[in-house]
């Protein structure tokens, strides 16, 4: 016997009743049908939501565009300018007899962009680069970071709160400057790069690497623990470039 779903409405106080039978199997295949009406729905809506996005992106590139555009004519015409300018000069001071004031007087050398159109692909590696030169990594050395203590004037970097025994990854691919002991900061390791950064990792449990070794971004340096002057196991983490300690934690995104 085929399984039914039955729907009874009855009318009062008439008493009149209406009754409507549909089989399990049709039940199956309206809910497959929905299913697939709902997804192409999402779809739909995720596919129109990212052009929509693109399309923001992209205009506000032309607007960028547009805008250093203007400048670049701007800084042209200042240039023509000055050359009339430059002209009128070196006639007075010949004139007067003042030579070799051409070589001296020179217009800033502006260097403009050939190609106002590059892509927002060219643009954000441009940034990164950038970025990787002058700030911080943006790896972080625990896989969650939860900030216990913020960095500040008085507190040259960041404290990470970790599970004993968490492994702790190294933020840069570098060499291995200082592995020892430290009084308030216990087990430590530094870890120095050709840019300039030093990396300080503190109140390690355990350290796995040694001085002098080169490590890779993302391998394993250690254990969070709570070695040093410390009330629970956590990751003291410090970031110095040329020596200056900078906010390992860029805000912001």
């Amino acid at each position: 016997m085929r399984k039914k779903i039955s729907i009874l409405i009855i009318k009062e106080p008439e008493g009149k009743m209406w009754s409507w039978s549909i089989s399990w199997g049709k039940v199956k295949v309206i809910g497959i049908f929905l299913l697939l009406l709902f997804s192409t729905f999402l779809w739909i809506a995720f596919t129109h939501g990212n052009t929509v996005y693109d399309k923001m992106k992209f205009k506000k590139i032309l607007f960028e565009n547009k805008r250093l555009k203007q400048e670049v004519k701007k800084i042209r015409k200042i240039e023509h300018q000055f050359k009339q300018f430059k002209k009128e000069l070196i006639k007075l001071a010949t004139a007067v007899g003042v030579k070799g004031l051409e070589e001296r007087i020179k217009f800033p050398q502006v260097k403009l962009e050939p190609n106002f159109s590059q892509t927002l692909t060219q643009l954000n590696s441009t940034f990164l680069l950038k970025e990787e030169k002058v700030s911080s990594p943006s790896f972080l050395p625990l896989r969650r970071i939860w900030i216990t203590q913020e960095f500040s004037p008085s507190h040259p970097g960041v404290d990470l709160a970790g599970k004993e025994g968490e492994e702790v990854m190294s933020t840069i691919n570098g060499e291995v400057s200082f592995v020892g002991e430290d009084s308030i900061l216990g087990r430590v390791v530094k870890i120095k790069d050709k840019k300039g950064r030093e990396i300080l990792y503190g109140h390690l449990r355990e350290i796995v690497v040694q001085e002098g070794k080169n490590v890779s971004r993302g391998e394993v340096i250690g254990y969070v623990g709570s070695t040093g002057k410390s009330s629970a196991p956590h990751l003291h983490y410090e970031v110095r470039i040329n020596g200056k300690p900078t906010n390992p934690i860029k805000k912001g995104g």
